[in-house]
């Protein structure tokens, strides 16, 4: 999706206050310029996958406020005929 950041990694399974959580954090800051209102929103590649709901988790116990899981996913987006582009940012 157009201004995407790659995050797969920050649905790894653990606690609130892991190694994971404080990477996210980090990441989210720089994304956000430490704006808790930035509207976030975190997707998979299909409906059927729930690693983006662990992310946006992680994120709303981070404080984000605005904060989006986007449940259908990249097959969704794509078969609403929705624009397509490659991620910008490489995160970990």
């Amino acid at each position: 999706l157009p201004r995407a950041v790659p995050a797969a990694w920050a649905a790894q399974a653990g606690s609130f206050d892991d190694e994971t959580q404080q990477q996210l954090a980090q990441m989210l800051r720089q994304l956000t310029r430490g704006s808790n209102d930035t509207p976030l929103v975190f997707y998979c590649a299909g409906p059927e996958c729930w690693m983006s709901y662990n992310a946006a988790v992680r994120a709303i116990r981070l404080g984000y406020r605005n904060v989006v899981w986007y449940r259908g996913g990249l097959e969704a987006w794509q078969r609403a005929g929705l624009p397509l582009a490659q991620a910008g940012w490489a995160a970990r």
